[in-house]
């Protein structure tokens, strides 16, 4: 009996990866395609170097109001509510 229940939850961990107990919603996320604007990707790739929003605004000569509604746009369309959510998956994702 243990070893049935072992051998089940080794399946569940190599199908689904280590997503099995996160929240549906960053699931679906993670196997959907979502699209992002060359702007939002840009950014995505800057999060994922470890940079602060203010460094985003000034390495791309925008302000930090319209990092801010960017940011807001990914977390929508991601489907995360938090910036280290996003850093998570701007690794998970290979930004």
């Amino acid at each position: 009996m243990y070893f049935d229940t072992v051998i089940f939850r080794l399946w569940l961990i190599i199908t689904l990866g280590n997503s099995c107990h996160k929240t549906t919603t960053n699931y679906f996320a993670m196997n959907t395609v979502i699209k992002f604007t060359p702007r939002e990707t840009a950014i995505l790739k800057l999060v994922a170097s470890n940079k602060s929003i203010k460094e985003i605004s000034a390495a791309l000569n925008i302000s930090v109001k319209t990092v801010g509604s960017h940011l807001k746009n990914i977390y929508a369309k991601a489907g995360i509510h938090s910036f280290s959510q996003l850093v998570a998956f701007c690794i998970r994702n290979g930004y």
